[in-house]
Parts: structure tokens; C-alpha cells; sequence
């Protein structure tokens, strides 16, 4: 079964990511299904979204998502939680 450690062992491999251009990175190309540029493709929701499809975790916990509003949504729901402290298995947003 999928685990928020899981999801963060594959976030700290990823440390030192660097865009291609603007905001072109391999999380939106997968979201997207082909490469994008500019401004209008912030990435930080979809590299939870990525993390979480490689961990295994499904689309009913940690939808695949480019929008941080989504994920602020779940907080809501009490789907995911959000937190400034740090506590495996949950997602923090800031």
C-alpha cells in the first residue's frame, strides 16, 4: 500500500529539479502530455500530483491536479491535511 513516506522519499529525490525555460519541467509535461512554457503553468500542485501518482497513491486521495486551490479544497474535506509541522503523511502546503 502507497504511504505518505512513500511520497516523500520520491519528493527529496527530485531536489535540484531545474526548469527548462519557464516553469518547464517533466511534472507538466506529464500533467499535460507534452512539454508547455510560460507563466501560466505553475508546477507546484502537479509535483505533488506527480509524487503521488509515482508513489502509487491514488487519484481519490491526491487528485491529479495543477491547482493548489484543489488542494486547499481537500484540506476542507479533511481529505489532506496541511500543517506547518511537519508530520509524515501529510501534505503541507505554503
Amino acid at each position: 500500500m502507497a504511504s505518505g513516506q512513500d511520497l516523500v522519499k520520491i519528493a527529496q529525490a527530485e531536489n535540484g529539479t531545474k526548469e527548462n525555460g519557464t516553469n518547464n519541467v517533466k511534472y507538466n509535461t506529464w500533467f499535460y502530455g507534452h512539454e508547455v512554457d510560460g507563466s501560466n503553468y505553475p508546477w507546484c500542485a502537479v509535483f505533488v500530483s506527480w509524487c503521488a501518482d509515482k508513489a502509487g497513491i491514488t487519484t481519490d486521495i491526491m487528485p491529479k491536479t495543477a491547482s493548489a486551490g484543489i488542494l486547499h479544497i481537500m484540506q476542507i474535506r479533511d481529505m489532506v491535511r496541511f500543517s506547518p509541522i511537519k508530520i509524515p503523511k501529510q501534505v503541507i502546503c505554503f
